[in-house]
């Protein structure tokens, strides 16, 4: 099981459209591991914006943290970040770099969900606690701009954090 390699790929002449259009129709969708989580969000806005999916190889084959895990290790990788780089190329020099419709990875705290900044809006983050022990020290985020769109176990449709909290970006 091999990612398709994405790199050499160039977004579609209307991404801006396809990449707001794609974020609007998301805002509302709940974490959903296999269906809706970081890592297919992210794929889902690639393929939006690019006409090429990163994850087709993973589509209907988890549907938990530990399925994604071992998903991730049966196509031959170590991790989400490794997976990602197989899929999207090298990482940006700095995550600094990172530019609308980029493709970024988020720290998580040992027993956070994702981006603390909106769950403090929204309620104390619930049910994905404990999810960077769980094998996902990251949440995958789509840049759109200063903010990073993601998806957040235990949190009803997308958060969003600063692109300062990111640690690595891909361009896409």
């Amino acid at each position: 099981m091999s990612i398709i390699p994405l790199h050499t790929s160039a977004r579609r002449d209307d991404w801006p459209e396809r990449l707001d259009a794609f974020i609007r129709a998301r805002r509302a969708r709940s974490f959903a591991w296999g269906q809706h989580d970081c890592a297919l969000f992210a794929a889902d806005a690639v393929e939006a914006m690019t006409g090429n999916d990163p994850a087709a190889v993973f589509r209907g084959g988890y549907d938990s943290a530990a399925g994604a895990l071992k998903a991730i290790r049966a196509a031959g990788h170590a991790d989400l970040l490794s997976a990602v780089s197989a899929g999207l190329g090298e990482p940006l020099p700095s995550p600094l770099y990172a530019q609308r419709g980029d493709i970024a990875a988020v720290p998580l705290a040992d027993d956070m969900s994702v981006a603390q900044e909106s769950a403090s809006e929204e309620g104390p983050a619930s049910s994905g606690t404990g999810i960077a022990r769980a094998g996902f020290p990251h949440a995958l985020g789509v840049v759109l701009g200063r903010q990073i769109a993601l998806v957040r176990p235990g949190v009803e449709g997308l958060g969003a954090t600063s692109v300062l909290a990111a640690s690595t970006a891909w361009r896409i």
